[in-house]
């Protein structure tokens, strides 16, 4: 009972006996009783304390058993003994300074057995805060000998206590363990992650590195612990951790272990940002390319995918990525890490993707140096930074000479039109700013490459018809009208016509290219300077003058002298056109009548015309020229005209079998 009153002074936070008078007593019976058997005794009741001390006890607060009663009755006996026979008590500290001996090499923090508590890491503790904050103060008070180990192992000057090394070892552990199954105590690390961090710097070290990443793990979902580890600016330390040695397997689980502490710290934009100045791309990359562990390679990829995500510095990211990679690997990594370290192994060669062995080992080895060499001089320096140089080019050993858009090979795509492309939009976007700046280019070379753009976008636009409806809001039909006119290459307005005659095949399309100004004036122009561009011009006339709309177009006709000039194509006398090209003349003018306000002065104008007169019945866009035989433009001249796809008109079955 005695013992009991001074255990309800201990536990009710009494000052009586932490006055001068009690001092001795208060640390006599905590270390014969023990802490948590001195609570007890002023939370529980006697008989449960009585219960508890005839028992084997393991657990975090306490162990007892066999020995440890043993040894208490053995000291008190002998003291009570000494002091009968003497008068005075041998022990003149009073049990002070006893010590069970299975206690004395276990390691104790806060009043926790640090190991007994590894071993039980559920158990429920009755103040896991205040455990965390003196493990958090027990890491500290050995940082000064840890950083003392760190230079010894680096000079290779001496050893490390291993008794010493095994209770940090521990200690991280029980941290990692407190966290992981106590919600809320990991805000006791905020104001302490330079300290963990700092663990990291230890490379000889591979358990404790893999302890420290396993505590920085566990308070990542923490949102107020990850603006704290932004504040701390030490992110450069985990990066490191990420670097290849010559210990694959504590390798490949530091870096799953790193990569999965990283993955919630890339929500964080100023971590994002750091993470870009401290060379996580490098990182990351050399792991997707070159660990033998798949699962690292995807988890990288994984990251460096969110990292990309990133509002303010995503797009700066998929950039320096594009300098390793084909953008093609950068969005398989957002569709799927597993497919990009697959692809990444493969051989390849579409429109979007060449890709070999030279290609890969030309990666993985560049990539690899430039990862040494920053490592080696983020050990000197930590607060070094990474900026990869803006004329940086790798150049890979495949594609050579190739025209790429968008990250699509011009050449492959043409020459499989049928291809899906990805990213069409981006594509087409891309291929018409393409095809604007080619046409203010001069050179031959340019010339080629315009040719190869045009094909593109008709490809394109053939396939996916859709696409076209977008066409107008990109702004890129009035330019186009406008180089009708360039003089410098024929190339130019040739391939104006081809675009312009592919964006005909929409009806939004159209509407814009009728408002655009001189579009006619501009269309004129090249049917009078270049006669091989004739054909496609009157196609793309034809698509214009289709809708029901065109009283405009109609008046600008007639102000440009149009008509007259489309009846001079009609004439076979003068110029000998494609059969197409007159049916597309014919189809135009009789598009012309339907005009509401004009109609019929265009009437009167074809009247007027002998050559129309030859034409003015026929249906659609089909006829045939003047000929004994009826048939084809292509044929002899007729003198009675007949549809464009008709065969001759004479009878050409035989009047009579074959002999036999």
């Amino acid at each position: 009972m005695a013992s009991a009153r001074i255990a309800e002074d201990l536990s009710s936070k009494s000052d009586s006996l932490d006055s001068q008078l009690y001092p001795l007593i208060r640390r006599s019976t905590l270390c014969l009783l023990t802490p948590y058997l001195v609570r007890q005794l002023g939370l529980t009741s006697t008989a449960d304390v009585l219960k508890t001390l005839n028992s084997n006890i393991e657990n975090p607060y306490l162990i007892w058993d066999n020995s440890t009663r043993a040894e208490l009755t053995d000291y008190l006996e002998t003291q009570e003994r000494e002091t009968m026979r003497s008068g005075e008590c041998p022990d003149t500290s009073y049990g002070s300074t006893f010590e069970f001996s299975s206690h004395k090499e276990e390691l104790i923090v806060g009043e926790i057995f640090v190991r007994i508590y590894n071993e039980q890491p559920m158990f429920p503790l009755e103040n896991a805060k205040g455990f965390t904050i003196d493990l958090i103060d027990y890491l500290g008070s050995q940082a000064q000998y840890l950083q003392s180990a760190l230079n010894l192992v680096s000079n290779s000057t001496g050893s490390v206590n291993s008794d010493r090394m095994k209770n940090i070892k521990m200690c991280l552990l029980a941290l990692n363990n407190v966290i992981v199954h106590n919600n809320g105590v990991e805000m006791q690390c905020i104001g302490h992650f330079k300290l963990l961090f700092s663990l990291l710097r230890l490379d000889q070290m591979s358990d404790l590195q893999t302890l420290a990443v396993n505590v920085i793990a566990s308070v990542s979902g923490n949102q107020e612990c990850v603006q704290d580890i932004a504040s701390s600016e030490v992110l450069v330390y985990l990066l490191m951790v990420l670097r290849p040695t010559s210990q694959q397997t504590d390798d490949f689980n530091k870096q799953l272990a790193v990569l999965t502490a990283l993955t919630p710290l890339m929500f964080n934009t100023r971590l994002i940002k750091e993470a870009l100045s401290k060379g996580a791309i490098l990182y990351l990359l050399t792991l997707y390319t070159s660990s033998a562990n798949f699962e690292v390679r995807e988890k990288s990829a994984e990251l460096l995918s969110k990292m990309t995500s990133d509002k303010l510095n995503g797009p700066r990211i998929k950039l320096v990525l594009s300098k390793f990679l084909p953008l093609l690997f950068i969005d398989a990594m957002k569709d799927s890490p597993q497919t990009a370290a697959n692809l990444f192994d493969g051989t390849q060669e579409n429109p979007e993707l060449i890709w070999n062995d030279s290609a890969r080992d030309s990666v993985c080895q560049t990539l690899t140096k430039m990862c040494e060499q920053l490592y080696n001089e983020q050990i000197g320096n930590p607060s070094a930074v990474w900026k990869i140089p803006n004329d940086f080019e790798l150049k890979l050993p495949v594609g050579f000479g190739e025209f790429v858009i968008a990250g699509v090979y011009l050449r492959l795509y043409v020459q499989n039109p049928s291809w899906v492309v990805r990213k069409p939009k981006e594509f087409l976007t891309e291929l018409l700013d393409s095809a604007k700046i080619l046409m203010e280019k001069e050179e031959q070379t340019q010339v080629e490459k315009l040719d190869l753009v045009t094909h593109a976008i008709t490809c394109l636009l053939q396939a996916q018809t859709s696409l076209l409806d977008s066409v107008p809001a990109m702004g890129h039909i009035q330019a186009f009208v406008n180089s009708l006119s360039n003089k410098r290459h024929e190339a130019i307005p040739r391939s104006c016509l081809q675009i312009l005659r592919q964006f005909a095949e929409n009806r939004t399309c159209i509407e814009t290219m009728i408002g655009c100004k001189y579009l006619l004036t501009q269309v004129f122009f090249v049917i009078k300077t270049y006669e091989t561009l004739t054909d496609i011009a009157c196609e793309l006339l034809s698509k214009l003058f289709q809708i029901d709309t065109i009283d405009e177009l109609v008046g600008q006709a007639i102000k440009t002298e149009l008509i007259h000039h489309l009846l001079k194509l009609l004439d076979s006398n003068q110029i000998q056109y494609t059969t197409s090209t007159k049916a597309q003349v014919v189809q135009i003018l009789k598009h012309m009548l339907k005009s509401g306000a004009y109609g019929q002065q265009v009437s009167e104008l074809l009247d007027k015309s002998m050559v129309w007169s030859e034409y003015r019945d026929q249906k659609h866009d089909l006829f045939i020229t003047s000929s004994q035989f009826s048939g084809y433009l292509t044929g002899p001249t007729v003198q009675t005209a007949g549809y464009l796809t008709q065969g001759s008109s004479v009878n050409s079955m035989p009047s009579s079998p074959p002999p036999l």
